[in-house]
């Protein structure tokens, strides 16, 4: 018996490893779980059983399929079982959950995990990735969680990271607030080491806040896109006013740089000519292209928008936007989390559509999905059958009837098929354009096909009567338009009452302006350890290592013509 159970294990380790580091032939991932398949159950006891779940369990995981982990360790764990196992465990079902974005129920398990690591090391990095889980709620999910829970240990890290929120550039009021945090959790891990990394971190950004005294804001204000930067100019301001009373507001200069690239290089220096410490902008692509053909930038830069990636950049170029194509990478892993592997895709003719397109099919790739078919439609016409026939393989169905019909003469009962080889449709389509593609889609034998798209098929205004023919379409977007609730809220609400219907249009615009001037404090430390995300009305922020801003985003979905947060699965 103990030979095949080493057998067995060595099978699997090994096939583990496959996983790690790939081979040839059939997937790695499916050998390893042939070879689980093949270890005789009934033949082991409840700890030997609970490996095999393990092993099953991280290869569901590898595979970016966290419901079929859930299920492998949907069982309870023997009074026996050594800590390396209980372990091993509660790491697997908090990626799990993490992976279902169920970051409460995945910060518990690693509650659960703290008391059984030993090694300081290990502790410190379980609870920074606690830490880095919880901070990935939105304010309104954060509030909603902590209003009805325990007060337990999860509780009190959840209270934690909301006085984090609260006065994250008030490092007095952050210490009073925790001290009497830590009166109420005496024997809580955090104060073992977290507590004190916080509030450094806190002091450092108001520091960092106090030092910047003038920020210069470039933007286009004339021309074609003069309701853009409006917009943006609006919410940066608003931000600024919104501040908590006591702390330091650098001045704001705004400099117009007008509809093309040219003007960009010569407000730049003007703005540092007069004291800018800072300078936030340009929006546009080819503005942002034209500042980063500077060798050097002698005041750091917070373009919003993103400049090509081959192209050398400065060191103090930072850039943070609102890119369709990370949105178009978020639908390819929220598809692939929900276990699809087959997709077809939808877009508008010209190079928006292309290039969003080209995102999605890349990382779509990476994750071992398959794109069976594209097809480009115009924006400007309302009827979709062709691309949606050809998309669909109705074409050749219909082919398929009019061959059969020639050779067999007469009339014949005909309804054609489409394609039963795709898991869903990836639609990329402004609201306008997306209310009829939806109807004509679920006409042309698609109704139960799960649709997923970006922001731009939601105006961000609710208007449930015209986006009935929405419904069922699942999307992601930013915290402003989806939450009633959260720290933008107020803002927001200031920035739409007055505004005209041609302004709201471009509500994105004016949260795009609001974060860039709150996440200015934590630019340089949004890539350092537990404290690494800013908390965001355009999403949930995080910087990458060519100091590219990207965006978490929350996925909703369209239920009698309202869009409906999506909260795990």
């Amino acid at each position: 018996m103990k030979q095949t159970l080493y057998l067995y294990g060595t099978i699997i380790l090994f096939c583990m490893i496959l996983v790690l580091v790939g081979g040839c032939g059939t997937t790695p991932t499916s050998r390893a779980g042939s070879a689980l398949d093949q270890v005789p159950r009934e033949t082991l006891n409840a700890n030997q059983l609970l490996s095999v779940r393990l092993q099953e369990a991280q290869l569901a995981v590898t595979e970016l399929r966290p419901n079929a982990a859930l299920t492998a360790l949907n069982t309870s764990v023997p009074a026996d079982t050594p800590d390396t196992l209980r372990l091993a465990y509660h790491q697997l079902r908090a990626e799990a959950y993490a992976l279902n974005s169920d970051y409460v129920a995945s910060a518990r398990e690693r509650v659960w995990m703290d008391p059984l690591l030993t090694n300081p090391e290990q502790r410190y990095n379980n609870q920074t990735q606690l830490w880095k889980t919880l901070s990935r709620l939105s304010d309104a999910d954060l509030q909603r969680v902590y209003r009805s829970g325990r007060k337990d240990a999860l509780y009190g890290w959840l209270e934690l990271v909301r006085l984090s929120r609260e006065y994250r550039q008030q490092p007095e009021a952050l210490s009073r607030a925790v001290a009497n945090w830590s009166r109420h959790y005496p024997g809580h891990p955090a104060n073992e080491g977290l507590l004190m990394e916080l509030l450094e971190k806190t002091r450092q950004t108001r520091e960092t806040s106090r030092s910047l005294r003038q920020v210069a804001l470039l933007l286009p204000l004339t021309g074609p896109y003069t309701n853009a930067g409006t917009a943006v100019r609006d919410g940066f301001l608003a931000a600024n006013a919104n501040q908590p009373r006591g702390l330091a507001r650098p001045v704001v200069r705004v400099y117009d740089v007008g509809a093309g690239p040219q003007m960009v290089a010569r407000q730049y220096h003007r703005a540092v000519e007069d004291g800018a410490e800072m300078v936030v902008g340009p929006l546009h692509r080819a503005a942002v292209a034209e500042l980063t053909r500077a060798r050097r930038l002698s005041v750091p830069v917070l373009a919003l928008n993103y400049a090509d990636n081959s192209r050398w950049l400065p060191k103090s170029l930072y850039q943070f936007g609102l890119s369709p194509e990370d949105e178009a990478r978020h639908v390819a892993w929220q598809a692939r989390l929900d276990n699809h592997q087959t997709a077809v895709a939808l877009v508008p003719q010209g190079s928006w559509g292309a290039r969003v397109l080209a995102a999605f099919r890349e990382r779509w790739s990476e994750l071992g999905g398959e794109l069976l078919e594209s097809q480009t439609y115009d924006p400007n016409e309302t009827d979709f059958v062709i691309p949606i026939s050809e998309l669909l393989n109705l074409t050749q169905s219909r082919a398929r009837y009019r061959d059969l019909r020639q050779r067999l003469g007469g009339s014949l009962k005909f309804e054609p098929r489409r394609r039963q080889d795709v898991d869903f449709v990836f639609l990329v389509a402004r609201s306008t354009q997306a209310r009829q593609l939806g109807p004509q889609l679920r006409f042309h034998q698609a109704a139960r096909l799960p649709v997923y798209s970006t922001s731009h098929i939601y105006t961000g205004i609710p208007n449930p009567r015209a986006d009935q023919d929405l419904n069922g379409i699942q999307f992601c977007d930013m915290p402003w338009t989806l939450e009633k609730q959260g720290s933008g809220a107020v803002i927001r609400d200031q920035l739409l009452a007055n505004a005209s219907r041609e302004q709201k249009r471009h509500t994105r615009l004016y949260a795009l302006g609001v974060d860039a001037y709150n996440v200015l404090p934590y630019l340089d430390k949004l890539g350092e350890g537990a404290f690494s995300r800013f908390n965001g009305v355009t999403g949930n922020l995080y910087l990458d290592n060519k100091r590219r801003v990207h965006r978490e985003l929350v996925w909703a979905r369209f239920k009698n013509g309202s869009a409906i947060i999506r909260r795990g699965r």
